[in-house]
């Protein structure tokens, strides 16, 4: 199992705590030489699209607030990786479909803010050692056929990047269905697509529950994948959330429970599961 990195729902806007929270997770890495995936969610889009409410304070934050602090994250972590110039940070700059601007034009803002976060990383990271991408906690919450827009226009705004799925997939199949029907008016196609076949998202589905059943709903759109599109989904890792909420899954349990569901279905994640994600509180 890899080793497990730490991610963040942040809830503050303070520029020097998230630096500090950068500069630990390079010096983690350089006195390990491993490479870590974080991802930075800031709750959910607002209407005006050019902000969000940052989650579980709910405090209105900006697109440019936002930048500003993704980047503190990434210059910590450059400058205290110090002579270690191998160790790779992917940096998912996350928000969820929860709120508003879950459409075409919610994603060219998102995709916008990843670029230019991007742009700036690059002007400093002369070893390219932090990989910028976005980040969406995709569920039920919020509208199918929107999600699949944003995501489009996501992709339409920032062609370069690529974005993590850090969501759920409420109520899908856990075991082999003639429907593919899930919560909410989702299927498993939306989740796929949202997730693996548009070519822009990246699984890292939730594999919260002590019991198999997430495990097995993402095992199955894998299997959805494969069988009509012959195309499984290559899983970039796995969130838990034990930190937050004890009787959940640990790391261990988690990619335990998605690699045996995948076995079990005769369903091997492309390039095995390279990590392991915990998410974390900022304070």
């Amino acid at each position: 199992m890899p080793h497990t990195n730490y991610s963040f729902y942040v809830r503050n806007t303070s520029g020097s705590e998230i630096y500090q929270l950068g500069r630990n997770q390079g010096h983690a890495d350089a006195a390990h030489n491993s490479n870590s995936l974080v991802f930075l969610d800031f709750g959910g889009q607002n209407n005006a699209n050019n902000g969000t409410f940052l989650p579980k304070s709910n405090v209105p934050v900006s697109y440019s607030t936002i930048e500003y602090l993704a980047e503190q994250f990434a210059y910590g972590y450059y400058i205290c990786t110090g002579a270690d110039t191998t160790t790779l940070l992917t940096l998912a700059v996350g928000t969820n479909n929860s709120a508003y601007a879950v459409n075409y034009g919610g994603g060219q803002g998102w995709g916008n803010v990843v670029s230019a976060v991007g742009s700036d990383v690059a002007s400093f990271d002369s070893t390219g050692q932090v990989i910028v991408s976005g980040g969406n906690d995709i569920e039920s919450w919020g509208s199918a056929t929107g999600t699949l827009s944003w995501a489009s226009g996501f992709a339409a705004n920032a062609p370069s990047y690529f974005y993590l799925d850090y969501g759920s997939a409420d109520g899908c199949p856990e075991t082999i269905s003639s429907s593919d029907a899930c919560s909410g008016n989702w299927t498993q196609y939306d989740y796929w697509d949202v997730s693996w076949g548009n070519g822009v998202g990246e699984a890292g589905p939730e594999i919260y529950t002590r019991s198999p059943s997430q495990a097995s709903e993402w095992a199955l759109i894998s299997g959805y994948g494969a069988h009509v599109y012959s195309d499984p989904i290559g899983f970039y890792t796995l969130l838990d959330e034990y930190d937050l909420a004890t009787g959940t899954n640990n790391p261990t349990q988690a990619w335990t429970q998605m690699w045996d569901a995948l076995t079990f279905w005769g369903l091997p994640s492309p390039g095995g599961i390279p990590f392991s994600s915990e998410v974390f509180n900022e304070t």
